[in-house]
This record gives C-alpha cells, sequence and structure tokens, in this order.
C-alpha cells in the first residue's frame, strides 16, 4: 500500500451551513459524508455521484437519493433537471474536499442553480523519499487511480527512470491525466464503480506467468 494523501475534515463549517434553510445537498465524494452531523435531516434530498456513495448515504439513513452516473457533470446535469428544488433562499448546499476541479461548479453556475459551496475537507500530499518510491514501486504490479487528483500527486513524486508497473484507472476522464509517455501502461475500468475497477486488477493478475 502507498497512499498518497491523508484527509482533514471541517465539520463545524458544514453543521453551520446546514441549520440555513437549503433545498438539497450534493457531494462528488463519498468523503464528504463523514463530515455530515449526526443530527442532519435524513429526510433532506442528496445527491452523489456513483452506487458506492449513494449506499454509504443509505447506510447513514437518507432515502431521497439521487445518482449521478459516471462523473461529476453528469451529477450537475441531473441537478439541473431538478432545479425547481433550489431557489436563492433555498440553495443547493455542495459538500466540497479541496483539492478539486471546479467543472462542477462551472456547470451549475452556468445553469443558474443557486448553490453554496462548502469546503469541508482538505486533502494532503504525504511526502515520501526516492528511495521508498523506488522500493514500493519495484514490488508493485499496479497502481490503482480513484481520482484525478491522485495521479497528480503520484506523478509529484520522485519517480524512477523506468517503470513498468500498470495503472489501472477508475474512468477515461482519470485516465487522461497521465502523462502520454505513459499511454501504453494505462487500462481503464469498464465501468466508473470500484468492483469494476477491482475486476481489471484480477484480470491483470491472472495474466501473470
Amino acid at each position: 500500500m502507498m497512499p498518497l494523501s491523508y484527509f482533514t475534515y471541517d465539520r463545524e463549517a458544514v453543521s453551520l451551513a446546514l441549520q440555513e434553510s437549503y433545498g438539497g445537498i450534493a457531494i462528488t465524494s463519498s468523503e464528504s459524508l463523514s463530515t455530515l452531523p449526526d443530527k442532519v435531516c435524513h429526510n433532506s434530498i442528496l445527491f452523489s455521484i456513483g452506487e458506492a456513495s449513494a449506499s454509504l448515504a443509505r447506510t447513514k439513513g437518507f432515502s431521497q437519493i439521487f445518482c449521478g452516473k459516471n462523473n461529476s457533470i453528469s451529477l450537475a446535469q441531473l441537478i439541473v433537471q431538478k432545479k425547481e428544488l433550489f431557489t436563492p433562499q433555498k440553495p443547493l448546499i455542495y459538500l466540497g474536499g479541496k483539492k478539486r476541479n471546479i467543472h462542477f461548479e462551472n456547470y451549475l453556475f452556468q445553469h443558474s442553480i443557486p448553490f453554496k459551496t462548502i469546503d469541508c475537507y482538505y486533502s494532503w500530499n504525504i511526502v515520501y523519499s526516492k528511495n521508498e518510491v523506488e522500493r514500493i514501486i519495484k514490488r508493485a504490479d499496479a497502481v490503482l487511480f480513484y481520482a484525478s487528483s491522485s495521479v497528480s500527486n503520484f506523478f509529484l513524486l520522485p519517480l524512477p527512470i523506468k517503470i513498468s508497473v500498470r495503472f489501472l484507472c477508475l474512468s477515461q476522464n482519470i485516465a487522461s491525466e497521465i502523462p502520454v509517455s505513459f499511454t501504453d501502461l494505462v487500462s481503464v475500468a469498464e465501468f466508473p464503480k470500484e468492483s469494476s475497477l477491482l475486476k481489471l486488477l484480477i484480470s491483470l493478475q491472472s495474466q501473470k506467468p
């Protein structure tokens, strides 16, 4: 295992935001769910990406869940279809992390969706020495990327000149962040969900001599 980052949380900011009127909650990472206060109204409408996040939200008591299928833009499109839920007095509360891209927020803004962004968690890079990186990479068969930020963090490491490890990506969007010089080492999960990515890993393992 080689974690590339760790998280810190601002649960107080989330708690304060949810004390105001809102039309729904949006998350683009399951990490955001851990910042919700215990007393959050579970009748709140929740928008999430992927079935994994939706399932986790159900275990936390939410029942009105709308699930985007592939990425943040598909989730934003779903929210636009439900735009009657939101007003300036009852905006969408977006629980986002830092670092993040702003495609989701830009799409909402372009389609006049009233929303308020709460930075509820922060991602911090873990620093490895060159020797540590070489030792881990040498022993690895594959690197699994669940997010574009993971790709960015990985290629900031002091990597060895020659790399033969495979790069397995949850989606094509994530794969597109990998430098073109490594294209031959990249494989993409058939569907953007963890079970599909792990299936790809098992397939890779079965091909080993």
